[in-house]
């Protein structure tokens, strides 16, 4: 499928976005019909990694917050200020006060 000159509006939205010398090579191939389809897959697949991550964070918000309430903590898990992981890593906190002598 080239791109129809005829179709003012595809023309004009197509010449609009593109250089003349890229447009010209849309005009002879296949190129048009293979970015729409990359276009639609692409728009299909993001779709498709929203809900993945939504239920990936619903997920672990509910076992964060099982795991904070059988510790028998007040709050929710967002108030958990160590929550199962250190807030700076070991490596950092060891090397910190090396860092500060050399200040």
């Amino acid at each position: 499928m080239a791109v129809d000159v005829n179709d003012r509006d595809e023309f004009d939205l197509l010449s609009a976005r593109f250089s003349a010398a890229r447009l010209a090579h849309y005009l002879e191939d296949r190129a048009t019909e293979l970015d729409i389809w990359n276009t639609q897959v692409a728009g299909a697949l993001l779709t498709d990694i929203g809900y993945v991550e939504v239920t990936l964070r619903n997920t672990l918000d509910q076992a964060l917050a099982v795991r904070h309430e059988s510790r028998g903590l007040p709050g929710t898990w967002l108030d958990d200020p160590v929550g199962g992981a250190r807030a700076r890593p070991t490596w950092f906190r060891t090397s910190r006060p090396a860092i500060s002598r050399h200040r």
